[in-house]
């Protein structure tokens, strides 16, 4: 996974986003089933593995086998990854989604009704179009995402 082939792999390989070029600058990594990410010092967010429901958040639902750098999305600090869907949280607290919006968790208007996927990350919204802010984490699981929001 990451490194440009679909063979398990028995010695630890680096990961490539490309034929000749290694990812580098990696603060933050994050697995699911068959997905890895990678959050870079700069808060770019990379994916690779089977994008199954568009959990990769690439724009597509295919089979990745080079790191790719997800569209949309910045200043990354934190990933969670359950088995269909995948949870950002930027440097502002803001909180996107990718994947399967299993039982309507992404509380998004643009992810389309529950269980509809999102290929691409779309914000979280707390309330018509209002994102949820002063979040500081946040955890997902299968058909659920918890917020840790900040103390007011």
């Amino acid at each position: 996974c990451g490194n440009g082939t679909t063979n398990d792999n028995i010695y630890f390989a680096q990961a490539k986003i490309n034929e000749n070029e290694y990812i580098q600058n990696i603060v933050g990594i994050s697995a699911g089933n068959n997905q890895v990410y990678a959050i870079a010092e700069n808060g770019t967010v990379y994916s690779t593995g089977k994008d199954n429901y568009g959990i990769l958040g690439l724009g597509n639902s295919s089979r990745i086998n080079y790191f790719q750098r997800m569209a949309k999305v910045k200043d990354i600090m934190q990933v969670s990854v359950s088995q269909e869907t995948v949870t950002l949280l930027d440097a502002n607290g803001t909180v996107w989604n990718a994947g399967r919006n299993t039982s309507g968790v992404f509380s998004n208007s643009n992810a389309g009704s529950a269980n509809y996927s999102n290929s691409t990350a779309y914000q979280m919204l707390y309330s018509g179009t209002t994102p949820f802010s002063e979040v500081k984490e946040v955890a997902t699981g299968y058909g659920n995402i918890i917020l840790l929001k900040e103390k007011k």
